[in-house]
């Protein structure tokens, strides 16, 4: 959470939350209780730290503004992890019950140099002095099996290996596609099969080929279970 607050929220003082429940209440009053413990970061450090789209090292940060108000709490914001969650860095508005909304994405794109640039720091419309920001132990690690990995790699150097030498061994255009081999036929019409263009699947399992005279076609009404077979049919449609 990001929360806007005044140098009298650092010093302890009292505060009000509009409209909050009683989770970032709760989370503004530890905050406040464990202040201390925070690092405190200039306007050009603070962006650099939390202008990235991922943090691993840094939490919550309270945003110290300038000037003195009735409420000390000037406004909160949270931002997850499935949007551009740190835009805030480069301005925000203030919303109704105390909080921040972060400048639309459609109005510019925010990144660190973006944010770096600008004049003044503002959150809502009131100047940014510095931020304290909540360290926290890094715990990201990468975590694989080996066995799969070792796996993978010995795949992957066969795979090698096999396009090595058909690119090697091989002297003519490569069968990729169902088009390539039809094209490859056309060229090249199958010897064994020739002037057996009608012939049917029936004639192959009988053992009538080769043939050495054309065939006359016969019409003939056929089920609509024949291209594939009847049990085959039956099944597919059955379950």
């Amino acid at each position: 959470m990001v929360a806007a607050v005044t140098q009298d929220f650092v010093n302890g003082a009292n505060w009000t939350l509009t409209g909050s429940d009683i989770f970032h209440q709760t989370l503004l009053a530890e905050m406040q209780q464990n202040i201390s413990s925070y690092e405190r970061l200039d306007q050009a450090a603070c962006i650099t730290a939390y202008g990235v789209d991922y943090l691993s090292s840094r939490r919550n940060a309270l945003i110290v503004v300038e000037g003195q108000l009735p409420n000390p709490v000037f406004g909160i914001l949270d931002w997850t992890y499935d949007t551009p969650q740190n835009s805030w860095v480069c301005g925000t508005n203030l919303e109704s019950s105390d909080t921040l909304q972060t400048i639309s994405i459609d109005d510019f794109d925010c990144n660190i140099p973006v944010a770096l640039s600008n004049d003044t720091w503002l959150m809502g419309n009131q100047q940014v002095e510095y931020c304290l920001s909540q360290q926290v132990q890094d715990q990201c690690r990468l975590q694989f099996a080996v066995p799969i990995m070792i796996v993978v790699l010995i795949c992957n150097f066969l795979k090698l290996i096999a396009m090595t030498v058909t690119l090697w061994k091989c002297r003519e255009p490569t069968l990729v596609t169902l088009g390539d081999a039809l094209g490859t036929l056309l060229q090249r019409p199958d010897p064994y099969t020739v002037g057996m263009c009608i012939a049917t699947k029936k004639d192959f399992e009988d053992g009538a080929w080769p043939v050495s005279e054309a065939k006359r076609w016969v019409p003939k009404k056929h089920f609509r279970f024949d291209g594939v077979g009847l049990r085959r049919w039956i099944l597919t449609n059955g379950v």
